[in-house]
């Protein structure tokens, strides 16, 4: 119930041309992606498949979580 932070900087234009497989975003940038929704939103941008920037000398405030995940090519 909380948008996510991920570990790609925002590029408005990067899904213009993006990789085929598993886009990881420019190298570098000013602001950091957030996906999901949270329950600041209202009934018309409760979704999934958001992808907004957001600063990252933030906190991240009352919507804005993380998910610890494990790259699953990696070794354990």
């Amino acid at each position: 119930n909380a948008f996510q932070w991920v570990q790609d900087w925002y590029d408005g234009d990067y899904y213009m041309n993006p990789p085929y497989k598993n886009p990881q975003g420019p190298s570098s940038g000013e602001y950091k992606v957030i996906r999901g929704s949270s329950w600041l939103n209202d009934e018309r941008t409760i979704r999934s498949v958001n992808r907004v920037f957001y600063e990252t000398s933030g906190t991240g405030g009352g919507g804005i979580s993380f998910r610890c995940a494990m790259n699953a090519e990696s070794p354990n």
